[in-house]
Order: structure tokens, then sequence, then C-alpha cells
């Protein structure tokens, strides 16, 4: 499952607590998915976040970068991000996590589906996205009662997610 999460350099996380502190920063936008920050914000239990300013890039890479470059604040998609956190290019502020409602497809003609290049392709990306989903689990946030991600607001160590 797809989800999408605050995160940003580990200098500027020191001056997040809580997604309202997002009033005011920077927020680092996807162009191609340009309602994600409201929505993400929406979903949070969020109101009245304005942005101090607003940066626009056409790539996943260079929205993470420049959130590595403590430019900002991005919204990245769990669990892609994985690499990153692990080695503390980036972090996430604080625990709230955000199902995505979008997703990724592997499509193909279905007199194709069975091609074993197609085959092989499907079970490589969906491997990946297992490992990626495993790298993951320790930077999730334990989950609340009916599923929802907990907000606390206060810094610890990541925890794993409970199903």
């Amino acid at each position: 499952d797809l989800a999408t999460t605050v995160v940003c350099a580990p200098k500027l996380a020191a001056k997040l607590k809580s997604p309202r502190d997002l009033r005011g920063q920077t927020l680092i936008h996807l162009s191609t998915f340009a309602d994600a920050w409201p929505r993400w914000l929406r979903a949070a239990g969020v109101e009245g976040v304005t942005a101090g300013r607003e940066v626009w890039v056409d790539s996943v890479v260079q929205m993470l970068e420049a959130a590595e470059q403590g430019l900002g604040v991005a919204l990245a998609v769990v669990p892609l991000i994985a690499p990153k956190l692990a080695d503390r290019r980036l972090v996430m502020p604080f625990p709230v996590v955000v199902p995505a409602d979008q997703g990724y497809w592997f499509v193909c003609r279905r007199a194709d589906a069975e091609r074993p290049a197609l085959v092989a392709l499907r079970d490589w990306l969906v491997e990946l996205m297992r490992r990626a989903n495993t790298q993951m689990q320790p930077f999730l946030p334990t989950q609340g009662a009916g599923g929802k991600t907990a907000e606390t607001g206060k810094r610890r160590a990541p925890q794993r997610q409970v199903k």
C-alpha cells in the first residue's frame, strides 16, 4: 500500500513538532501531483496551514534533492523513501502517514500477460515493492485504533507499524 509522509532535512526537522508547524514553511510540490499537499493536510486533520513559500519541481528526484538540501519540506511516497531515511539524508519530522489514493499499476495487453519477459518484469517489480515495504517498516509510526496512524507530536525513535 502506498502512503505519503512529510520529509525534510534533519536540521529543519528540529523546528517541526507537529503538522501545524508546517505553517510558514516552504512546501515543495511535485507538479504532476498539484493537489498532494492540500489532500495530505486535510487527511492529517490540519487546517489553516499556509506555506511561507512554495517550490514546484517536475520530478521526484528534484523534490527529494530539494528537501535534502534543506530548501523545504516535501511529501514522499511510502515505502519508496526508505533508503533516504535509513541513511538520514531525510527524516520524518512527525509520525503522520496518510494513505495515498493513487498507486502504481503494471499494465499490458491481455494477450501478452503470460509472455516470459513480461512475467519476469512484473515479478521483479512486485519484489522491489515488497523489499521497499520491508525496509520502510522501522520508520513507520505505530497505528492506533481503527488503523489510523497516530500523531503524538513527540520526538521519539521510529516504531514499527502494527497491523
